[in-house]
């Protein structure tokens, strides 16, 4: 006896409504019509649509109520281009760091052809829809089980080859390739491209609810840590942080401070902060966001998983990074420079201390020096690290006892102060600061205290320029005929600061031309007087 489903199956097929996406279809599928026509008769019937109906389905199917539904999809569907059809395998808000091992995916490649009890755990694919001119295309977005259906695909893309399992239909595969399966076995190649999996559709559902959805429901029982959480809020800044964290291959720069690299025993880590352990579940992006939030809320008061997140969450959904116009404005302003400042200050560090850069470290190092280069606007960096390792070192010293005499921001005793680098806690991180704050000079941190004003009044100008008889300081030239083009300059360079001469007065002025000064200011000292010797060379020929 035919039961409902058998039936509406038997109809479809008769009305031969089937695309056959995954036999690649050239046949028009716009006007096709799905077997049921309602959300109501999905929920009613519970089919099981397969990735060959998928597309009649969302031609069929107008609604923008959120639905989910059973499913089963091919390996030739999920890893050959489809017609109507474009996969993202990988989407990274919803996505742990692909950790799977070439074994661990021939594991999976065993149970697809073992035919037996074992069956591959469910996938969650997302539909999402798009209409241009008038024609439905679709995006499906692999919510959970990348790394289940990354197998069978980097297996076709030949990327890796059979292991050793037992013979299929009497032929021994171990050690095939997929192009060997695809030349010289084509019953086993379509058993393979063939094979279903099974799958939850979800369709009509936002990202809010898809995160909600990859969180709270598919890794709600799993050991989920934190930063993959944040990982799958989406958002301007949970982009950056992965992308930062995670540069896609293409753009992997080896100068970059979060560039990886591997052991001899093809372990990762990070070539210029070897301590931070690495055992692929986003620690490099979770140290990124501690930077970041660190930033915006006060280093010093330390930081907890749940506000972490929290904030996360909220800037993105209503604050400061809510929008692409804020985004960028932040990233700019605030981000950017915080970023650029980390990266002078870790690749400095001295290599044969690089041991010591741990999360904590590190972030206590960066935070502590970025808010004197705030302040002060120019920083000598090697001197400001080594004066940090030098205050670490005297107040871990059991010959000196520095800490002895001292007590935590929580008024207990304070021990050596490597004791404090074990959490970000606001006792820790305030006593660090306490510690740090006492060296009195600021010019022991590489601090260069710059004079407020910048730039010359146009009436010194025109004076220097008349005691210097009109003539430029550096190449000779007569300036009278250049009065439009004139700046004033210092004689010692702003940037060395006021206790070296570095200041904005007249004593200090000395006057040239707009392009000389910038081929000065763009030039190391010895390159620019080269320059000058060429010029008065070339001058005095002509």
């Amino acid at each position: 006896m035919c039961e409902l489903r058998d039936i509406q199956n038997l109809k479809f097929m008769n009305k031969k409504t089937n695309v056959e996406l995954a036999n690649n279809s050239t046949q028009s599928t716009n006007n096709e019509e799905f077997y049921l026509t309602s959300l109501d008769e999905i929920r009613k019937n519970n089919p099981v649509i397969t990735s060959d109906e998928i597309l009649s389905y969302v031609n069929t199917i107008k609604s923008d109520e959120s639905i989910s539904f059973d499913g089963r999809v091919s390996i030739g569907f999920l890893s050959t281009p489809q017609i109507g059809v474009s996969f993202n395998h990988g989407a990274r808000e919803y996505q742990r760091e692909k950790v799977a091992t070439d074994k661990w995916k021939q594991a999976i490649m065993e149970t697809i052809f073992s035919n037996g009890f074992k069956k591959i755990p469910p996938l969650h694919l997302r539909i999402i829809r798009e209409v241009t001119d008038g024609v439905t295309h679709i995006k499906i977005e692999n919510i959970d089980g990348r790394q289940r259906a990354s197998s069978p695909i980097d297996f076709v893309n030949g990327e890796f080859v059979m292991g050793n399992i037992p013979p299929v239909n009497g032929v021994d595969i171990s050690g095939k390739s997929f192009e060997e399966l695809r030349v010289k076995y084509a019953s086993i190649h379509s058993l393979l491209m063939d094979y279903q999996i099974n799958c939850f559709w979800y369709d009509n559902i936002s990202d809010d609810e898809t995160a909600d959805l990859f969180v709270n429901v598919l890794n709600n029982v799993n050991d989920m840590k934190p930063q993959e959480i944040r990982n799958a809020v989406r958002g301007y800044l949970s982009t950056y942080i992965r992308e930062l964290a995670r540069p896609y291959e293409s753009s992997y720069k080896s100068t970059h401070f979060l560039h990886r690299s591997k052991s001899d025993n093809k372990k990762e880590y990070l070539t210029y902060m070897p301590k931070i352990n690495m055992s692929g579940r986003m620690e490099v992006d979770e140290w990124v966001s501690q930077l970041i939030y660190m930033y915006y809320n006060g280093w010093k008061k330390g930081i907890s998983q749940p506000k972490h997140t929290q904030w996360i969450k909220d800037e993105q959904k209503n604050g400061i990074f809510s929008n692409e116009t804020k985004w960028k404005s932040e990233y700019q302003k605030e981000i950017k420079p915080l970023i650029d400042f980390a990266s002078k200050i870790i690749r400095i560090f001295p290599n044969d201390r690089r041991t010591k850069l741990s999360s904590m470290f590190s972030l206590v190092l960066i935070h502590y020096g970025y808010e004197m280069f705030q302040q002060y606007e120019n920083m000598i960096e090697s001197v400001y690290v080594e004066k940090f390792l030098q205050m670490y070192d005297d107040w871990n010293c059991d010959t000196k006892k520095l800490y002895m005499n001292e007590t935590q921001a929580d008024g207990k005793q304070m021990g050596p102060i490597s004791d404090l680098f074990n959490g970000k806690n606001k006792n820790a991180l305030e006593t660090i600061a306490k510690v740090l704050d006492k060296v009195e000079e600021i010019s022991q941190w590489g601090v260069v205290e710059l004079d407020p004003k910048t730039s010359f009044k146009r009436d010194d100008v025109m004076r220097k320029a008349k005691e210097q008889n009109w003539i430029c300081p550096f190449t000779g030239v007569s300036l009278k005929d250049k009065i439009k083009v004139l700046v004033g300059d210092h004689k010692v360079p702003r940037s060395k600061g006021i206790k070296a001469g570095g200041v904005t007065e007249y004593h200090n002025l000395i006057v040239t031309t707009h392009e000389v000064n910038r081929k000065k200011s763009t030039m190391s000292s010895e390159d620019f007087s080269e320059w000058c010797e060429s010029f008065k060379q070339q001058k005095s020929v002509a």
